[in-house]
């Protein structure tokens, strides 16, 4: 009996230090900030592009659905407007991206225009001014569980000819970096919000143009 109990005992400070180790070894994720920089002229022209954006670690200062788990995106976005796009002054991305798909219809039959190429763009609201995203790359993305790791990332490099071919050798386009967040859930998960274009952006769409240019305009070739 004496030693049944002694084999009872050891079960059970065995089992209460394996709840315990098992405690210690369950950490929280962490909330994460992805924040855009600049895009890199990485070819011989202005039309071979890298883009790069950080990540850093994030606050529980504001309310869950304002912040993420560090999983989401970023992309490359165009002033086309300067050379030619639809210039609009807009309040949200649909509007946009709408704007483009118009202009994309309209220009199917132009000998300079390939449409295989622009097929996908979408647009993006950016201190009220339609910004484009001219093809479906252009990208790097996350999907949730994984996360971004902190510290600065690129992506690409992207071979624009289609842009130089249609808006010309020469334009002088301004390029920029715009990443999405997907928010985070009470599970400790993200969802994928960014995908129903609903996630944080940065910057906003709300954003002023101040604040923007100060932060993250990054004019390829200045």
């Amino acid at each position: 009996m004496l030693v049944s109990r002694f084999a009872l005992a050891t079960l059970f400070t065995v089992f209460a230090l394996s709840i315990s180790v098992a405690a210690q070894t369950v950490v929280p994720p962490e909330f994460k900030v992805l924040k855009p920089g600049p895009v890199i002229p990485t070819g011989p022209d202005n039309f071979q592009l890298t883009g790069s954006f950080s990540v850093s670690r994030g606050t529980d200062a504001r309310p869950l659905e304002e912040r993420s788990f560090g999983s989401g995106g970023a992309c490359i976005y165009a002033d086309l407007a300067a050379v030619g796009a639809p210039e609009l002054s807009c309040t949200n991305n649909s509007q946009c991206t709408k704007a483009f798909a118009e202009f994309h219809e309209a220009n199917l039959g132009n000998p300079s225009y390939d449409a295989a190429s622009f097929n996908g763009s979408s647009g993006q609201c950016i201190a009220n001014r339609c910004w484009f995203r001219p093809g479906a790359r252009l990208c790097t993305r996350m999907i949730p569980p994984s996360s971004f790791a902190l510290g600065h990332h690129k992506f690409g490099p992207f071979n624009l000819d289609h842009v130089a071919k249609f808006f010309g050798e020469d334009a002088k386009i301004d390029w920029r970096v715009v990443t999405c967040s997907n928010r985070a859930q009470e599970n400790g998960r993200d969802d994928t919000s960014c995908a129903t274009g609903e996630g944080i952006y940065s910057p906003p769409s709300n954003a002023k143009a101040t604040d923007w240019e100060e932060v993250v305009r990054y004019p390829n070739g200045a």
